[in-house]
């Protein structure tokens, strides 16, 4: 139990020391328009899930809600970066609607 919540810290604070946090105050501020640095990040994606998976493996009770509503945020803005979707990253107006 102890060695996962280890392994999660280290993942955590060697990877990528911003992905500490539910993320959903600073997804709200990134939906409302405010421009965070890397909040989005893939590989704040790659550290919160095997964060998030080492902490569920040790047993403690953590909320899994709020790493995985921010990981679906990251998962939606690095997939509007690919071919098929930059005419509609390109409008603002349908950039709001996603």
């Amino acid at each position: 139990m102890v060695g996962c919540v280890e392994l999660a810290t280290m993942i955590l604070a060697f990877i990528c020391p911003t992905a500490t946090g539910s993320g959903v105050p600073n997804l709200k501020s990134v939906l409302g328009g405010v421009q965070i640095y890397k909040f989005l990040h893939w590989k704040v994606w790659v550290a919160k899930f095997f964060g998030l998976m080492a902490v569920l493996a040790s047993g403690i009770g953590s909320g899994k809600e709020g790493p995985l509503i921010h990981m679906s945020a990251m998962c939606g803005y690095n997939l509007g970066k690919l071919p098929w979707f930059r005419n509609i990253m390109a409008d603002p107006y349908n950039r709001k609607l996603l």
